[in-house]
């Protein structure tokens, strides 16, 4: 006798953008970009800062999150020079704080997304279902600078036009997993 068992669950992701920012040389290397409308402040994590290779100036702060709890300490912010993915004059000139990690791979696994009907947007994050690291956090300081007229909605996935190109945030329901169970009887 077999039987299908049928597993379903959710691949939530959030708004996240492909960035240009420019190095201690002065090229552009492209970072991942969380955009977080409920932080107050910009961040970048210790690795982005030592890919870009940007003087630190000291700078000791405590990140504060929910219930107030300190979630982490920054000793060090740069000064960075942010731009779209693609060519674009808009350039966004901030200060960021520096952390050794700022949130696990977004989204935390990869899956497959039909990008077909997002064809004629420009995508702030054409790999959106692809994990990867996040290498700063824009907080709402910024967010307000760069979003754009424009609201999509497609099964569940909400895009707004930014600067940086659309941005998508939802959920999308991962394919049901067939497992087959065998039982023998005798």
């Amino acid at each position: 006798v077999s039987s299908m068992n049928m597993n379903f669950s959710c691949n939530v992701f959030l708004a996240i953008a492909q960035v240009k920012v420019k190095s201690i040389h002065g090229e552009f290397i492209t970072l991942r970009a969380l955009i977080d409308k409920g932080s107050q402040i910009k961040t970048l994590s210790e690795e982005a800062a030592q890919i870009l290779a940007l003087p630190k100036l000291k700078c000791r702060t405590e990140i504060h999150g929910l219930g107030g709890a300190v979630v982490g300490i920054s000793k060090n912010k740069v000064k960075l020079v942010i731009t779209p993915r693609f060519i674009s004059n808009h350039m966004i000139e901030a200060e960021a704080l520096v952390l050794p990690r700022l949130t696990g791979a977004q989204p935390d696994q990869s899956f497959k997304f039909d990008l077909s009907k997002w064809g004629n947007f420009v995508l702030a994050d054409p790999m959106l279902n692809k994990s990867d690291r996040i290498d700063i956090v824009i907080g709402s300081d910024i967010f307000s600078n760069i979003l754009e007229n424009g609201i999509e909605k497609k099964d569940g996935i909400l895009a707004q036009a930014t600067k940086l190109g659309w941005i998508r945030s939802g959920v999308v329901k991962k394919q049901p997993k067939k497992t087959k169970v065998i039982q023998l009887r005798r």
